[in-house]
């Protein structure tokens, strides 16, 4: 199998990110207006308890594996060995958290009044957990994982718009969103047979034991960030209601868009810097992580700024205007992306790539248990915005927590002068957009694409002409490809 670059991984997860983008604001804006809020509060509920189930059935193994994986790539034999042992331990924890799941679906009263919609989730479950999609980020096939995920994804939207037509098409819509992500994971399994001989190679005894150890510690790690990405839906269903959680998951899709982008970044470069680690390479550790670190800021503070201008339109394009209280809780989750983006480098990038992904999980846990403190607190006072208060609580936690734990690192490659040019450059584009739109007799449609334009190019020429890193590199590259 061949091994891309680093620059051809990042631009097939760029393609894959930006679908991503686009797919939701095809959907989401349609979906939004043929559905009620409840109806939408009503699938919401459903497919993120079933989430947080999928997140305890793959334990820590979507990160373990990738790591493992990347250090026995090249040995055919190793590596197949590491998949079946790690297959295993995935049958069993899955098929315990079926039964259980099962029980309370007909038990639990928020989720036996809507059994058809969560069993139709449950799929997921079953799929997501063997999918094995931390395999092909091991190996780097990005080029395999955005062909198929887009692929199903348009699959899924062209039947969106054929099956949902009538406020009353739920479960074609649950269907739907079941299959883009169960689809997936079937090819998956069928390709990972083509690539490992998982029934012939010679690979000895498995050895289970060695495994749950690490896999545990990496499960609380990824369990407590996905209990304080996705239990503010969950607990909202169980102290408000349908409308509370259709107001929100509003916000959580705009967040899921947002986050995979920053994400998405984060993982194509764990393979890369554990490879370097592995190797001794510390000069190409460091440089990466800063080039990431420089990169992602950029990104995440101008979307901030951006978000925080311009809410109100966001949500009356995306969603329409039985949305608008969905503004304040999307401008905090603004905030929330920027957190993310130093969480994902200091957890993922540093900790993990360096083996002490036992404190990423104290300040997962640590965070995930901030996050619960505060929805239980505020989510039946405030509803949608104490859900979004706890997500900036949470993510504010762990960063502190991580920037702490990994300060011996984020010294070599956290640059004070270069994150001070990011931050004037925003402030100085989202003045100057705002006064337009304050001082103007545009209507909102209008103030909002000349506002969006002028912001971009202000930010845009604010950063190149300070000189920042990350956009003086990507002129580099630009300039360089031109003169070819």
């Amino acid at each position: 199998m061949k091994i891309h670059s680093v620059k051809f991984n990042a631009v097939m997860n760029a393609i894959l990110t930006t679908s991503t983008f686009i797919f939701p604001l095809i959907t989401v804006p349609y979906v939004s207006r043929v559905l009620s809020v409840e109806a939408n509060g009503e699938v919401a509920f459903a497919q993120y308890v079933v989430q947080l189930i999928m997140y305890v059935t793959v334990l820590g193994i979507p990160t373990y594996g990738v790591r493992e994986c990347a250090a026995v790539r090249d040995d055919s034999q190793k590596l197949a060995k590491l998949v079946k042992e790690l297959l295993v331990i995935l049958g069993v924890a899955t098929t315990i958290c079926y039964v259980l799941y099962v029980i309370a679906v007909f038990t639990v009263p928020q989720m036996s009044g809507n059994k058809a919609l969560f069993m139709i989730f449950s799929i997921n479950i079953v799929l997501g957990s063997l999918g094995v999609e931390w395999f092909y980020q091991a190996i780097e096939q990005y080029s395999y994982i955005t062909i198929r995920n887009i692929l199903f994804k348009a699959m899924s939207v062209i039947g969106m718009f054929i099956f949902v037509r009538q406020s009353n098409d739920v479960i074609q819509y649950a269907i739907l969103l079941v299959f883009a992500v169960a689809a997936s994971n079937m090819v998956n399994i069928a390709r990972l047979v083509r690539i490992l001989d998982l029934t012939h190679v010679k690979t000895g005894k498995l050895q289970i034991k060695k495994h749950v150890k690490p896999v545990m510690v990496f499960f609380i790690a990824n369990f407590a960030r996905n209990l304080y990405q996705n239990s503010d839906v969950v607990l909202l269903g169980f102290f408000t209601g349908n409308y509370q959680v259709g107001i929100y998951q509003l916000v959580t899709k705009i967040k899921s868009v947002l986050f995979g982008g920053v994400n998405s970044v984060g993982n194509v470069m764990m393979p890369r810097l554990s490879y370097y680690l592995k190797g001794g390479n510390k000069s190409g550790y460091y440089d990466l992580l800063k080039k990431n670190i420089n990169f992602l800021f950029f990104i995440s503070a101008g979307l901030e700024a951006y978000i925080l201008l311009f809410a109100e339109d966001i949500v009356r394009i995306v969603a329409g205007e039985a949305f608008l209280s969905a503004a304040n809780p999307l401008r905090l989750i603004g905030l929330v992306v920027v957190l993310a983006c130093f969480n994902v480098i200091t957890g993922v990038q540093m900790l993990t790539t360096m083996g002490r992904e036992k404190q990423m999980a104290l300040a997962t846990v640590v965070g995930a248990v901030a996050s619960v403190v505060v929805n239980v607190s505020l989510d039946g006072a405030l509803g949608a915005l104490g859900a979004a208060i706890a997500a900036v609580c949470a993510d504010g936690v762990i960063m502190i927590l991580q920037l702490y734990f990994a300060f011996s690192v984020v010294k070599k490659v956290f640059s004070l002068k270069n994150f001070i040019k990011i931050v004037v450059s925003s402030v100085v584009a989202t003045m100057l957009s705002f006064a337009l739109i304050e001082f103007t007799a545009l209507n909102w449609i209008l103030s909002f694409i000349v506002g969006s334009m002028l912001f971009g190019f202000v930010y845009l020429l604010c950063t190149i002409c300070s000189g920042e890193e990350s956009v003086r590199y990507l002129c580099k590259v630009v300039l360089r490809k031109l003169r070819k």
